[in-house]
């Protein structure tokens, strides 16, 4: 641990070499933004599904938090003979009740943070689309976690 409660040490690779499946505890768990923003994504919970991430995210629009529908991840790794996951990405397919959007969701660790890029299509009037990137960076809960 650093000064500041961050450590890469999970994040390292471990000496033992290549393993036939990827250690997803680095990137499993509770996250949750670093403020409380007033859009886009609060808190991310992450669970193993048969080789793959399971992902729940909670976003914020407004006052209100809406959840979207569980979607798996793919894990990644930083090197091919790596044996743990830092980071995933993913394709969610988001109903009418969140806008009808289609996002692809990618996450790296950077020092013991999560940082998200969200990339969105969303509909708009007359058939055009929108197109959106967004940033988040998130951490680990140090008390009781988010939604």
């Amino acid at each position: 641990m650093t000064a500041h409660g961050i450590s890469r040490e999970r994040e390292r690779r471990s000496p033992r070499g290549p393993q036939p499946g990827l250690d997803l505890r680095p990137v499993t768990g509770e996250w949750e933004a670093f403020a409380a923003p007033t859009s886009g994504i609060v808190h991310i919970s992450s669970t193993e599904h048969d080789g793959r991430l399971l992902m729940h995210i909670t976003e914020a629009d407004g006052t209100d938090l809406r959840k979207w529908d569980a979607f798996h991840a793919t894990p990644m790794a930083d090197e091919v003979d790596s044996d743990a996951a830092v980071g995933f990405h993913g394709e969610a397919h988001l109903g009418v009740d969140l806008g009808s959007r289609e996002a692809v969701v990618c996450g790296y660790l950077n020092r013991g943070v999560l940082a998200i890029d969200l990339y969105e299509t969303r509909p708009q009037d007359q058939g055009a689309a929108a197109r959106v990137v967004n940033r988040r960076f998130l951490h680990r809960p140090v008390g009781p976690s988010h939604p």
